[in-house]
């Protein structure tokens, strides 16, 4: 009777084991699943982004790449090492550059830049995935936080290689180390480790500021591995104390000769400094931070603040896993760092100076060793709530404001680089493209017209695909400005004569229309007759006329004027000079090669050797 009564109430319990059983399962494979999928999405998404909106024309810091892909110029240390800003960027400057140079399309680095974000999230996706034994949906953040569209300047810019580069390599450097052993590292792994370190440096103001904290993790790593007496760590710890060493010195070198640019507006106020860095750390949830303000910088300070609080109790805890702690604990410290850094450099310029786009990926090292540390050592259940919250937040922010906007300045960015095209196709001039383009692709108008010149040089786009006279016409080295208008029923060419010496064809009658800024004051031409025109003895010469106006369109005034006759007068012959002083009200400016007068217009030519404003 027991045994018959018994037998209902063993078959429930075992049905409901094998069914919770099957739930386990399908949750085990239906989480990874879609963490991976997201992932996949993610990366095929910022490629297609990059694919779709990246312009093939430099813009900004890229058109500062162009110099360093010409054949003719050899990179020099001095070149490399030198200041951009506040920054010092031999490597990223090598990678973008050879990235560009081998391929002649700006759009490499910038899906190069798409190659590291997914690679580093899959890599924390993974590494997760170790060390809490399984991979759960919340893992999907990684994805979510690294490869959104609303990073839009640093995905659409192949410079912001720079941006992102040190970023990967601290969270790299930080989940290599959570997963070697917990006594210390082995030769190969202190020579991963040690290249790591050694690139931040030469990484710029973000790779420095982390620096100092990521140095003192390695140095703990170092000193573990000589405590532990093992002579295979030993040998680690020998090895990275030479990385150490190297490290130290090349941090030395950066601060030698090191100062901020003059446009810097720096604040030492502590509490300006903290809302500059509190708006760049909201920038983790991308152009949302700035739409969702100012609770972004509500959810990273509780995360900050809490996440802090969690590492500081874990040290006094988990004294045999200390390594680790310490290794979550000084990449938080160094994100924390950057984020105080852009505010002390930035925040004087204002507050919308802290949600710049660029700094989107700078909180990132912050949120990777936050949610490390919370899966790791957060309690039962906050060891999920936490990073799951990030994650959905991070989805809303993905779907509702970073996608759309991103398009939206994407879009921008395509039509601009569409204008561009059309402009130059349609023969602008190199003065006009100037005046139109300075502040919308390059601040400074000299050294956007010093590049556009390298550009149709090297035939980059837009002139990879112009007419020959349109490419040379950009390429003019002997003129210091760009004409804004050229009238001439004939183009001017650009020849060598003697062999290497540069200089403008032009054909009588053209005139070369000149906006001179007005902190330039006078102007130098070289100028003459080619030696083939002299030697046939058919020319009465040419006449060269400086005129100044107001401006273009209103009435000139001749300020120089001269007339040679090479066939006859043999110091007209070869190369002249004259040096003309413009008139402090009348900067626009136009020299014209002319027929003497008395005679018939003719195909007479005269040449320009050298027009340098000053």
């Amino acid at each position: 009777m027991v045994e018959v009564m018994s037998a209902p109430h063993t078959a429930p319990v075992a049905s409901s084991t094998a069914a919770t059983q099957r739930v386990q399962a399908l949750r085990g494979h239906w989480q990874p699943v879609l963490v991976f999928a997201t992932w996949i999405v993610m990366t095929i998404g910022a490629f297609t982004y990059v694919g779709a909106f990246a312009s093939r024309i430099p813009m900004w810091d890229d058109i500062d790449l162009v110099p360093l892909i010409d054949p003719d110029v050899s990179w020099t240390v001095k070149e490399l090492w030198g200041l951009h800003n506040e920054h010092r960027l031999p490597l990223p400057r090598m990678i973008e550059a050879g990235l560009f140079g081998a391929t002649h399309d700006i759009r490499t680095p910038m899906f190069a830049e798409v190659v590291l974000l997914a690679g580093i999230s899959l890599a924390a996706i993974l590494v997760v995935r170790k060390l809490r034994g399984r991979t759960l949906l919340a893992d999907a953040l990684f994805p979510l936080l690294w490869l959104h569209t609303g990073n839009t300047e640093n995905l659409l810019m192949g410079f912001q290689i720079s941006i992102v580069l040190p970023m990967v390599i601290v969270c790299g450097l930080l989940l290599f180390m959570l997963t070697r052993p917990m006594r210390g590292l082995r030769r190969w792994e202190a020579e991963v480790a040690g290249v790591c370190l050694l690139a931040l440096p030469m990484c710029g103001g973000q790779g420095m500021a982390q620096l100092p904290l990521m140095f003192v993790m390695c140095l703990g790593y170092a000193f573990a591995s000589w405590r532990s007496g093992d002579p295979l760590l030993r040998k680690g710890a020998v090895r990275m104390a030479a990385f150490l060493v190297l490290v130290a010195a090349l941090a030395v070198c950066y601060v030698v000769g090191f100062r901020y640019p003059d446009q810097s507006v720096r604040t030492y106020d502590p509490l300006v400094t903290l809302g500059g860095a509190t708006r760049v750390g909201s920038s983790m949830f991308g152009l949302a931070g700035v739409v969702w303000w100012p609770w972004t910088g509500v959810v990273v300070t509780i995360f900050v603040i809490a996440s802090g609080v969690l590492l500081v109790r874990q040290w006094n805890r988990r004294t045999g896993d200390r390594l680790r702690v310490s290794a979550l604990t000084l990449t938080f410290g160094a994100g924390i760092l950057v984020l105080l850094s852009i505010g002390f450099g930035r925040a004087g310029n204002g507050v919308a100076a802290g949600f710049a786009a660029r700094y989107i990926p700078m909180a990132d090292p912050i949120v990777l060793a936050g949610v490390l540390t919370w899966t790791m050592y957060g309690p039962r259940a906050w060891s999920w709530i936490v990073p799951g919250g990030l994650t959905l937040l991070m989805f809303a922010a993905d779907v509702s404001v970073n996608a759309p906007l991103g398009a939206v300045y994407g879009s921008a960015r395509q039509a601009l680089s569409q204008e561009i095209e059309a402009d130059v196709h349609d023969g602008m001039s190199p003065g006009s493209f100037v005046l139109k383009y300075a502040g919308r692709i390059h601040p400074q108008p000299a050294r956007l017209y010093i590049l556009l010149r390298k550009m149709a040089h090297l035939k980059l786009p837009p002139f990879d695909d112009v007419p020959e006279v349109t490419r040379q016409l950009y390429s003019w080295t002997m003129v210091n400005l760009p004409p804004v208008r050229i009238e001439s029923e004939r183009s001017p060419v650009q020849r060598r004569l003697d062999g290497d010496w540069e200089v403008l064809f032009v054909p009588a009658g053209c005139a070369l229309h000149f906006d001179v800024p007005l902190d330039l004051e006078r102007v130098h031409i070289a100028w003459g007759m080619p030696q083939g025109e002299v030697a046939r003895g058919r020319t009465p010469g040419m006449r060269l006329v400086v005129a100044c106006a107001t401006q273009d369109g209103q009435e000139r005034r001749i300020v120089y004027e001269r007339t040679i006759d090479p066939v006859r007068v043999p110091g007209d012959r070869g190369g002249l000079a004259a040096d003309v002083t413009i008139p402090p009200s009348e900067h626009h400016v136009v020299i014209e090669l002319l027929t003497p007068e008395g005679n018939s217009p003719r195909n007479d030519w005269g040449f320009l050797g050298d027009v340098s404003f000053q």
